[in-house]
């Protein structure tokens, strides 16, 4: 039975994730370096940790199971420049420009869309339980 997470209260806290793939398969070739498979999931894991702002700090791929080590800054808000940055990480330029239309007033429904874009946002940063 998994044990219950326990939120450190310091200003950065440090965790050991750990994720089994469903059904036990293997999907992560391990005995060659360079899987696509591997790849894939690297690139997507920068990804995420760029748009997220949590550091992975290092990482272990098993054919069917991966750990992390990751460290989680304590939240804050970001202003619009850095919360652009971070959405292109992980969406690319497209979405950047779509959304920075949003950010500056210029899409409808004014600066409510683009609180609420900021909000839906920052909901999901800074939070391994989301």
């Amino acid at each position: 039975m998994r044990s219950p997470r326990l939120k450190g209260p310091g200003p950065a806290c440090f965790y050991h994730c750990l994720s089994r793939i469903t059904g036990g398969a293997f999907i992560f070739q391990t005995s060659e370096p360079g899987s696509p498979e591997a790849e894939h999931f690297v690139d997507l894991l920068h990804r995420l940790a760029a748009f997220c702002g949590i550091p992975v700090l290092t990482y272990a791929l098993m054919a069917n199971h991966f750990h992390l080590l990751c460290e989680v800054p304590p939240p804050r808000a970001l202003a619009d420049p850095e919360l652009l940055d971070r959405i292109e990480a992980l969406y690319g330029p497209a979405r950047r420009r779509a959304d920075q239309r949003i950010l500056q007033g210029e899409a409808a429904g004014g600066e409510l869309a683009a609180q609420a874009l900021r909000q839906r946002y920052q909901a999901r940063m800074g939070d391994l339980s989301g």
